[in-house]
């Protein structure tokens, strides 16, 4: 497939070139670990220190080449980098950004799903993402309603699955700035800044289902804490 040029509105180089992606993120690399460097595109975190034991070494690792084109190849890896580092200096000031670092396996969860969108837009022949509209984010929930990120039929899929399909395309116009292979057309963001669950049917539960306590139970137990907090640790 024939790309048009990379648009002279871009940057040249992507600000986290020959970085190393845990150093920006604040995680540990063990005394004879491997560094992940932003310019590879399998990123493995096994040799992070601290991790769970029970984490899965297959799900240490992000694989980017399971997006096909190589341009947004490179947004991945710095919508990644983004959400792992969110106090980096080239993200601290997006207006957009998210403030909380996702976690590894957050970062791994969402990485099927930027796979599965990104590579969508190549088989219906969307040249750019500057050429994507509300139509086809649209489409491809719809779609993705019914289907895994696969494309195979899966059945109606939950409000959490579409939840997480949403965010990825939503969150790559709140990082829109920061990419500097490709990017959505200025101003264009996907719902009309409707949040991820918001798009996936999520509803509010209304009144919280457990019961309140009664009154008669409640008070002698605010008297006796009361008690605790204002006597007792004085005198001790």
């Amino acid at each position: 497939m024939n790309h048009p040029a990379t648009s002279s509105r871009l940057p040249l180089a992507s600000p986290f070139t020959g970085s190393q992606v845990c150093a920006a993120a604040g995680l540990t690399i063990a005394a004879v670990g491997r560094p992940v460097l932003f310019d590879q595109d399998l990123w493995d975190f096994r040799d992070v220190a601290g991790l769970p034991v029970q984490l899965h070494p297959g799900r240490l690792r992000l694989d980017f080449t399971a997006i096909t084109d190589p341009r947004w190849r490179q947004v991945a890896k710095e919508y990644i980098s983004a959400r792992l580092a969110p106090a980096h200096p080239v993200v601290a000031v997006l207006a957009g950004a998210y403030r909380m670092p996702l976690t590894l396996q957050t970062c791994r969860r969402r990485m099927p799903e930027l796979a599965g969108w990104l590579n969508w837009l190549t088989s219906e022949q969307i040249p750019a993402l500057e050429d994507v509209t509300q139509d086809h984010c649209d489409r491809y929930l719809a779609e993705r309603r019914r289907k895994d990120n696969a494309g195979q039929v899966t059945g109606t899929l939950s409000a959490g699955t579409l939840q997480a399909v949403a965010a990825v395309i939503i969150e790559l116009g709140a990082y829109a700035e920061l990419f500097t292979a490709d990017r959505y057309r200025g101003g264009f963001t996907p719902w009309r800044g409707r949040t991820a669950s918001q798009v996936a049917g999520f509803r509010s539960g209304g009144e919280n289902k457990t019961p309140p306590v009664d009154q008669q139970l409640l008070q002698p137990l605010l008297a006796a804490a009361f008690y605790l907090t204002s006597t007792l640790v004085v005198l001790c």
